[in-house]
C-alpha cells in the first residue's frame, strides 16, 4: 500500500522588541536548526540521515524481498526528506521554512514449498512494510546585545 505524505510549513516569527524606527536591536538572534529523516523497507536496516540547516537530510531504503521459483512480487521501499532553513529578515526579526517529504510502500513475496519446473507449490504470500519519519526542528534564542 503506498503512503503518499507532504508538508509544506512555513513558520514566522517576528520579534520586535526595538522600539519603532530604531537602528540597531539591543538584543541578539540566534537560530539553530537539525533536520532528522529515516526510512525503513522490509527486514533491512534504516537509513538516518540527521543535517544542520545548511543541507538536507534524506533517507531511503529499498527491500530485499525475493520469491522462489520465479519472478513475483514487489520490493518494500521508503524515502523521507526533511529541510528547515532560516530566510533573510529583518535585524528585528527571524522567518524560518521547513519542508518535508515522505514516502513508504510495503512489499510483498512468496515462499514455497517446492520448485516444479519453476512454478511454486504449496504458495504461502509474505507482506512487507515501508515506513519512514522526516523532522525539522529549531531553537531561537533571543539574548541581550553584548553592547548593552
Amino acid at each position: 500500500m503506498k503512503t503518499r505524505l507532504r508538508m509544506l510549513l512555513l513558520a514566522l516569527l517576528a520579534l520586535f522588541v526595538a522600539p519603532a524606527g530604531a537602528q540597531d536591536a539591543n538584543f541578539a538572534i540566534d537560530v539553530t536548526i537539525n533536520n532528522f529523516a529515516t526510512s525503513t523497507a522490509g527486514d533491512g536496516p534504516p537509513s538516518i540521515s540527521r543535517t544542520d540547516e545548511f543541507a538536507a537530510a534524506v533517507a531511503e531504503a529499498s527491500g530485499a524481498e525475493e520469491s522462489e521459483c520465479t519472478s513475483y512480487g514487489r520490493q518494500s521501499a521508503a524515502r523521507s526528506f526533511a529541510q528547515g532553513k532560516r530566510l533573510p529578515s529583518g535585524p528585528n526579526s527571524v522567518k524560518l521554512l521547513f519542508s518535508a517529504d515522505g514516502y513508504a510502500q510495503g512489499g510483498h513475496y512468496r515462499t514455497c514449498g517446492g520448485c516444479v519446473a519453476r512454478k511454486c507449490v504449496v504458495v504461502e504470500g509474505h507482506d512487507t512494510s515501508g515506513a519512514t519519519q522526516a523532522k525539522s526542528t529549531a531553537l531561537v534564542t533571543v539574548k541581550p546585545s553584548e553592547s548593552l
